[in-house]
């Protein structure tokens, strides 16, 4: 610790007599104090107190004190006399003051410096000093020598190459000039990011638009180099740099921004989150560019280290580069060591400057340059060379290290010297650098020092000697430059090492909880390394859960195959945890997969499910065991499953478990035919999961409430609630479900007779869909499409459609419809009998995934096909065969089919289109008196079940159009109103 300690004699009659003087040079001195990394020491009136004992920091304090001194001299003739005392020294609080007063006593001179202490001879070096009756007077500073900064800038700055490079980016420049990317080629201990910066500051030198810096990221993640680079304040001016067709696509997808910036923290992101992401990025690098460019930037972007970037993060990035340079003229400015860019780059040039090893000679010139104070032996020089492998920075901390210490150290341990010159906090601090590795923000350091009892201004100092000596990295989020030295700082940390690394964990943990920006991949390997194993299993699980939300399968498969836990170290509690979380994760994989011989083959191996115990994590493994059960359509045990997920996730407070298991087991209730009960359940589910803030369960079951609404029959419910959760699964990213709520809403309008509107929801969801290239759905919404434009009487646009697609039953029964409104039954016929003539049963109906099977599989399957009899598009198949076999004059086959179709009614209460089937059985009943009592029979039965449908519906508006706008309903009502049913 270095001290500055102020004596001015009778400094309290001072201030009384002349505040004039006094109050102006306390406040001077305050300011030369605080520029120089001093503070005043909280309890000795003029002592100042130096915590770090850097060669740096001597300076300052020399500098400083002269600069007092002069303030002082300046006022002399007002004073009684004035002191200033320096030290280098470890006493403690309670030492100081009596150190002091009792050397004051002692001086025998006034209006003079004195060195009291000077335990490491650091100040020693920098001053001439003279003897005064024992005590040491210091009569003049040195000429100065260069500091850390300036010697860097000696030994490591390569003017010759940064010419270039200005020179090659600045013709980069120019509009009517070529097109390339530059590549500084070299190790980065080399000096290269550093003459990188030196490059920034002549190109750069007062942009007011903040340049995108693109840095590796450890985390398994490929976007999450783009991620972190994206800036606020760029991203709120993106919109007026657009096109009107770009600005749309911006605005639709701009809300998922969040999300994307936030995925590391388990937020559920896009279905096609790299699809969607670089979509945005793209707009985003478009709009910096153009906004440089507005502003007389060049239009650089800096992506460093390249080559230590994931091999799917290195692709993304040219793929990005190659239409941005060429198009938009993008100057992206990279750093890495040997990379082939001829192999990447198929498209645009690469300007290459390469930054090789110093040669013997030039270090010699360089060390004389930079280290004027020390005397390297040749022996010594070429040890140096050899033994820092002829970088520039371990060859600089060597020199550090001889300078601080002494001597040099063999081979890569060149920073151990410079770490003794280092005092406890500054070892610390970089000691939970190493241990975070990038994950938190500088200031969120300086809280964690604060609750220590460290100023926010100690922390600073320190935070810039470590950057000054090329120890850290990183402006916003501090990070080490050399991974492997905290064996070094460990061995000279005086402290307990186990406390300190126990409550710093403890407080990255805690900041992930609240929500703070952490990378949660690092977050998961720091608890790992550092024996954090309940926290370990926590992120584990929420690492998963987001990766398979976002079906991103290849980052939850590597999570779920590696080995990240030592089970020799593991209790057996935690071993169980493990494997629950291990299971619930290969399950849900393989369920999101629809892979299910491999869902099977997890079960027949797992002990957990053939030894179900109650453990932690065993609610994630009861509940996809419930999930599984219900695809396969054995809704008992998947409602008991569901019940016990429910009870252990309501044990442990997790509320958005607990919004899952009710899905699921509201799920297995409609499976049952339960659609009361059901809807009771999705709402539970609704509202607990807008609680937990979970936006795919929030989606999730909006649509089985609505689904099961529609089936109910209140369908202005069922649209209300469609119209609710979709801006949500807009804004979240999560394409398939999103379009599958577009179809429910397609299916109500369709039922409420407004085909124009469902023309186009239809049209416009296709187009998404082919766009995402999802191809079951695309084909599902331009069958529907199509019936759309039938129904809306464009029979020929819908024929074409279909015929230009691959013949499906669903597909058949939509021809046969446009071919009977065209008039020709015979055609509609064909086309039905080419159609499936039997029932088909659906296997597996997944619950995360929708159902892409039919337009009507995909709603009422979820309830009704596990019956075979019961699917509701061959019913409709069926029923329309029956209808048109009779209007061709077959009367027997046709009511024989009727007969048996509608008599399976009773079964059949939640297939809502019974009433439609019992029209089409009357209308081809002959007009004769001996089948009129029958025909009025069956015809009631139509109207009674239209109307008792009609009764859900809670908006006399919609029940207008339900009844008068849909064709079939229409005709009925027109029937019942002619035979005075109503």
């Amino acid at each position: 610790m270095f001290y500055l300690h102020v004596e001015i004699i009778n400094y309290k009659q001072l201030k009384i007599i002349i505040p004039d003087k006094i109050e102006p040079l306390e406040k001077k001195i305050g300011q030369i104090i605080s520029a120089s990394g001093g503070e005043p020491h909280p309890s000795v009136q003029g002592l100042f107190s130096f915590h770090s004992t850097f060669r740096e920091t001597s300076l300052a304090l020399i500098s400083a004190a002269f600069q007092i001194y002069k303030n002082l001299a300046a006022l002399a003739d007002k004073l009684y006399g004035f002191s200033l005392i320096l030290s280098d020294s470890n006493w403690s609080d309670e030492e100081v003051e009596s150190r002091i007063r009792n050397y004051i006593y002692r001086i025998p001179l006034q209006d003079s410096i004195w060195l009291l202490e000077d335990r490491k001879r650091n100040l020693e070096t920098h001053i001439v000093t003279e003897s005064a009756r024992g005590l040491t007077k210091i009569v003049e500073q040195k000429e100065e020598l260069p500091g850390t900064v300036e010697r860097m800038r000696h030994f490591c700055r390569r003017d010759a190459h940064i010419d270039s490079i200005v020179e090659t980016v600045e013709e980069l420049g120019n509009p009517l000039g070529e097109r390339a990317l530059v590549y500084l080629n070299g190790n980065r201990f080399n000096g290269v990011d550093y003459n990188l910066d030196a490059v920034l500051e002549k190109l750069c030198p007062e942009d007011n638009v903040p340049l995108i810096f693109l840095n590796n990221c450890s985390s398994e993640n490929p976007l999450d180099p783009f991620v972190w680079s994206i800036n606020k304040e760029i991203e709120d001016k993106v919109s007026p740099y657009l096109d009107n067709g770009e600005l749309d696509l911006w605005r639709s997808l701009s809300s998922a921004m969040d999300l994307f910036r936030n995925s590391w923290n388990a937020e559920q992101c896009s279905d096609f989150i790299e699809k969607d992401f670089f979509t945005l990025y793209s707009l985003y690098l478009k709009a910096y560019i153009k906004i440089r460019k507005d502003n007389n930037l060049l239009p650089l972007i800096i992506c460093k280290n390249v080559d230590k970037w994931k091999s799917d993060s290195l692709k993304l990035l040219v793929d990005l580069f190659q239409t941005l340079i060429s198009r938009e003229g993008l100057i992206p400015l990279c750093t890495g060591d040997d990379i082939d860019w001829s192999d990447r780059m198929k498209q645009g040039k690469v300007k290459t400057i390469h930054f090789k090893p110093y040669s013997v000679e030039e270090l010699r010139k360089r060390i004389a340059n930079a280290f004027p104070d020390l005397t390297i032996e040749e022996r010594e020089l070429y040890s140096l060379y050899k033994n820092s492998d002829a970088l520039a920075i371990p060859m600089f901390h060597s020199l550090l290290s001889r300078l601080e210490s002494g001597r040099f150290f063999e081979n890569h341990h060149s920073l151990k010297g410079v770490l003794e010159g280092f005092d406890e906090l500054t070892l610390t601090l970089l000691y939970l650098i190493q241990i975070a590795g990038g994950l938190i923000r500088k200031e969120d350091y300086s809280d964690f020092f604060e609750s220590r009892g460290y100023s926010e201004s100690r922390i600073s100092e320190r935070f810039e000697h470590l950057y000054l000596f090329s120890l850290i990295e990183g402006s916003q989020y501090p990070r080490p430059v050399f991974k492997d030295l905290n064996s070094h700082v460990e061995s000279a940390l005086p402290v307990q090492k186990k406390d300190l690394v126990n409550s710093f964990t403890n407080y990255l943990f805690s900041l992930w909880e609240k929500g703070t920006h952490i990378n949660i991949e690092n977050l998961f390997r720091v608890m790992i390394s550092y024996g954090q194993v309940g926290k370990s299993l926590q992120i584990y699980q929420v690492i998963l859960d987001r990766f398979l939300n976002n079906k991103q399968f290849k980052l939850a498969d590597h999570y779920l195959s590696m080995i990240f836990f030592d089970l020799k170290k593991l209790s057996v509690g935690e071993k169980d945890a493990l494997k629950n979380i291990i299971f619930a994760g290969r399950m849900r994989s393989a369920l999101l997969k629809e892979d299910y011989r491999e869902v099977q083959n997890i079960i027949s191996e797992s002990e957990i499910i053939k030894v179900h115990k109650k453990s932690t994590y065993s609610s994630h493994t009861s509940l996809q065991h419930s999930l599984y059960m219900n695809s396969m359509g054995d809704y008992s045990r998947g409602l008991n499953l569901a019940k016990e997920a429910l009870f252990e996730f309501q044990q442990s407070g997790d509320n958005a478990g607990e919004a899952k298991a009710n899905i699921e087991l509201a799920t297995a209730l409609l499976g049952q035919g339960k659609i009361r009960t059901s809807q009771d359940y999705f709402e539970i589910s609704r509202r607990a999961s807008f609680q937990s803030k979970d936006l795919l369960c929030q989606i999730r079951s909006s649509f089985f409430k609505s689904l099961s609404d529609f089936i109910f029959g209140n369908i202005p419910m069922a649209l209300r609630g469609v119209n609710d959760i979709l801006p949500v699964a807009e804004r979240a990213g999560r394409r398939e479900w999103q379009l599958m709520l577009i179809h429910l809403k397609g299916r109500i309008l369709f039922d409420l007779g407004r085909y124009r509107d469902c023309e186009d929801i239809y049209k416009e969801a296709y187009e998404m869909a082919v766009y995402y290239g999802m191809d079951r759905a695309a084909s599902l919404l331009r069958r529907w499409n199509a019936r759309s434009l039938i129904y809306n009487e464009r029979y020929r646009d819908g024929i074409d459609i279909l015929k230009e697609m691959e013949y499906t039953d669903e597909s058949l029964f939509f021809l046969a419809e446009a071919a009977y409104f065209g008039r020709r039954e015979d055609k509609a016929l064909e086309y039905l009998n080419n159609a499936g003539m039997k029932y088909r049963r659906i296997d597996f109906i997944p619950s995360e995934t929708p159902l892409w099977k039919d337009g009507f599989s995909s709603v009422e399957g979820y309830s009704l096909s596990r019956d075979s009899e019961s699917d509701v598009l061959m019913n409709q198949i069926q029923a329309f065969r029956y209808y048109l076999t009779g209007l061709n004059g077959d009367l027997n086959n046709a009511m024989a089919g009727f007969s048996e179709l509608t008599g399976r009614y009773s079964n059949q209460g939640a297939n809502h289109y019974y009433h439609k089937y019992f029209f089409l059985y009357s209308d081809i009943l002959p007009d004769s008196v001996s089948d009129e009592e029958n025909r009025l029979k069956i015809l009631s039965n139509s109207v009674k079940l239209l109307q008792s449908r009609a009764g859900r519906f809670d908006d006399q508006k919609m029940k207008h159009s339900f009844l008068n706008y849909n064709v079939w309903n229409k005709r009925i009502t027109e029937e019942s109103v002619k035979r005075n049913f109503i």
